[in-house]
C-alpha cells in the first residue's frame, strides 16, 4: 500500500477487445456480480459478506490479494472488515505502518475518491523503513502492482478496496471497471449495515421507552402498594398491646399475594409478553381481575360493565387500553381521594369503542386537567398510536373525574 511515482488513474470504460477470451470474462464477471448480490441479499453479518466480495475479485481479476478497508473520517485509521488471500496479522501491521507515517496509496485514493493503480510497489516497501511492519510479509510475496478503489456512498468516501497483483501483470481496464462494480457492491453491503444496526439502536431505544412505561403502569405500582403496605404492616406491628398474630398472618400473607403479583408482572415485561391475565381471558375479564386487584391494594369499591357483547380486538389495541385502564386506576388510588370507581365498555358511533374510567372524588384540581407528568403522557401515546381520542373531564353531576377513551372503528 504505498504511494507510487507516478500513480495511475484508471477510468470507468473498458476495452473493445471481443472473442471468446473476452466473452469468458464477461461471463466470469457476471457470475462474480450475481454471486455479490446474492451473499448481500442473504447474508446478515457483514464481514462474511466483504470476505465473500474479496475471494471473488481475486477470481475474476487474478489478484493475488484483496482487502476491503473502512477508513475513520475523522483519524484515518484502517479497519480491514473484509479479505482475501492475506495473513491474518496483515491489519494490525499495515495500521502500525500507518502510524510510523508511511504514504499510502489507500489513504490516497481514499482523500481522492477515485482509483488509483501504482506500479512497483514492492520495491518501495522494501526501501522504506516505515513500512518495516509489512516488510518480512511482503518479502515472501509476490506482490507488485498494487491497486486502490474507493468506497463511495451518496458522494462520500467510507474506505476502500486494495489488492496486489504480480510483477508484470498490471490490471486491465476491464478489470478496474470490474473493481469499481464491486467496490459498488462492498460500499452497499457496509451502508446496508450501518442502517441496519442504527435502526437496530433505534428499536432499542423505543424498546427502552416502551418497557419504562409498562414499569410504571404496573411494576412500580405494585411496589407502591408493596412499600404502603409494609409500612401499615409495621406501624401495627411497633402500636403498644398484644400482638394479633392472626391479624398480622393475613397481613403478611397480603404481603406475599401482591409481591407474587408484582413478580409476575416483571417477568411479563421482561420476556415481552401480554399482561398474564389479559393473555389468559381477554380484556373485559382480564379488567375484572385488574378492578379485584386495585380494589384491595387502595380499598376502592371499583366495578367494571361491558355494553358490548362481542368484543374482538387486535392484542396490540387490547393491551393499551388495559394499560390505558390501569393507569387511570393508580391515578385514582394515589390522587382522587375516591370511595368508587367505575370501568365501563360502551359502544360509540358505528363501529367505535369507548372505555370510561369514572370515580366520585375531588375531581380535577387543575383547568387543563392534565397534570404534566410521566403516566399522563404515556397515556396519550397509548392513544395516540390507535388514532384514539383520550379525554379528561369531571364525573356525572360534576363530581369526580371522568377518563374517557374512544377509539374509531375498533369493532369493525
Amino acid at each position: 500500500m504505498t504511494r507510487s511515482a507516478p500513480t495511475v488513474a484508471v477510468g470507468p470504460e473498458p476495452s473493445a477487445a471481443g472473442g471468446p477470451q473476452q466473452a469468458a470474462r464477461w461471463a466470469r464477471q457476471t457470475a462474480a456480480f450475481a454471486e455479490a448480490a446474492s451473499v448481500i441479499a442473504r447474508e446478515t453479518e457483514l464481514t462474511t459478506v466483504l470476505d465473500r466480495l474479496a475471494y471473488e475479485v481475486r477470481a475474476v481479476t487474478g489478484l493475488l490479494t484483496c482487502a476491503i478497508i473502512l477508513v475513520d473520517e475523522v483519524t484515518e485509521v484502517l479497519r480491514h472488515v473484509g479479505r482475501s488471500g492475506l495473513p491474518d496479522d496483515y491489519p494490525t501491521r499495515v495500521e502500525e505502518a500507518r502510524r510510523n507515517g508511511a504514504p499510502m496509496v489507500t489513504l490516497d485514493a481514499y482523500r481522492a475518491r477515485r482509483a488509483m493503480v501504482a506500479p512497483g510497489s514492492r520495491a518501495r516497501v522494501l526501501a522504506d523503513p516505515r513500512w518495516a511492519p509489512t516488510q518480512n510479509i511482503v518479502q515472501d510475496n509476490e506482490w507488485d502492482t498494487f491497486v486502490a478503489v474507493p468506497l463511495i456512498v451518496r458522494g462520500d468516501a467510507i474506505g476502500v478496496m486494495t489488492g496486489f497483483s504480480p510483477g508484470g501483470t498490471d490490471p486491465s481496464a476491464e478489470d478496474m471497471q470490474f473493481l469499481q462494480v464491486m467496490a459498488d457492491h462492498a460500499a452497499i453491503a457496509v451502508d446496508n449495515s450501518r442502517m441496519s444496526a442504527e435502526l437496530q439502536l433505534r428499536a432499542a431505544e423505543s424498546e427502552r421507552q416502551r418497557l419504562a412505561r409498562d414499569m410504571h403502569d404496573s411494576v412500580s405500582q405494585a411496589i407502591f402498594s408493596l412499600t404502603l403496605y409494609a409500612r401499615g404492616l409495621e406501624l401495627r406491628v411497633g402500636e403498644p398491646g398484644e400482638l394479633d398474630r392472626a391479624e398480622l398472618g393475613a397481613g403478611l400473607r397480603e404481603l406475599r399475594t401482591l409481591a407474587q403479583e408484582a413478580l409476575s408482572e416483571m417477568r411479563s415485561l421482561i420476556e415481552c409478553r401480554r399482561p398474564v391475565e389479559l393473555q389468559r381471558r381477554g380484556l373485559v375479564q382480564a379488567l375484572e381481575v385488574l378492578a379485584e386487584s386495585t380494589a384491595r391494594k387502595t380499598g376502592l369499591t371499583v366495578e367494571v360493565h361491558s355494553a358490548v357483547e362481542r368484543l374482538s380486538l387486535d392484542p396490540q389495541i387490547e393491551d393499551d387500553l388495559f394499560r390505558l385502564v390501569q393507569e387511570a386506576l393508580n391515578n385514582v388510588g394515589k390522587h382522587a381521594q375516591a370511595r368508587t370507581v367505575a370501568v365501563d365498555l360502551l359502544a360509540d358511533g358505528q363501529g367505535g369503542l369507548a372505555v370510561e374510567v369514572t370515580d366520585d372524588g375531588v375531581g380535577l384540581r387543575e383547568p387543563s386537567g392534565v397534570r404534566a407528568h410521566f403516566g399522563m403522557e404515556t397515556m396519550r401515546e397509548r392513544a395516540g398510536r390507535h388514532g384514539a381520542l383520550l379525554t379528561f373531564g369531571p364525573g356525572v353531576g360534576g363530581i369526580g373525574t371522568r377518563v374517557r377513551v374512544s377509539l374509531p372503528a375498533a369493532l369493525g
